[in-house]
């Protein structure tokens, strides 16, 4: 009997849209830390926030985004892991 294979990552729905949230998140960060971007919006001096100027708080600002879409994006793929039958917990490998 053929063995049936588990449908790719970006074949099932949850993983697909988690995969393409991830990815969105990433040009749109990587838009807002390079030109023409950073020049336009993250440029400046002023205002302060917390004492830095603008545009090390425009950096700080993506790297804690950055943080958090990335554990949000963990927690996503382990969900989708934990509701498939069959699956070890913290591996993609079937038992």
């Amino acid at each position: 009997m053929a063995e049936r294979r588990d449908a790719s990552p970006l074949e099932r729905p949850r993983q697909r849209l988690a995969h393409l949230l991830f990815a969105g998140f990433c040009l749109t960060a990587l838009a807002g830390l390079i030109w023409p971007a950073y020049a336009w919006l993250g440029n400046r001096v002023k205002p302060y926030i917390l004492g830095l100027p603008f545009s090390m708080a425009w950096i700080v600002g993506w790297i804690l985004a950055s943080f958090v879409a990335l554990v949000l994006y963990e927690r996503a793929l382990r969900r989708d892991l934990a509701l498939r039958p069959g699956l070890a917990r913290g591996s993609s490998h079937p038992k």
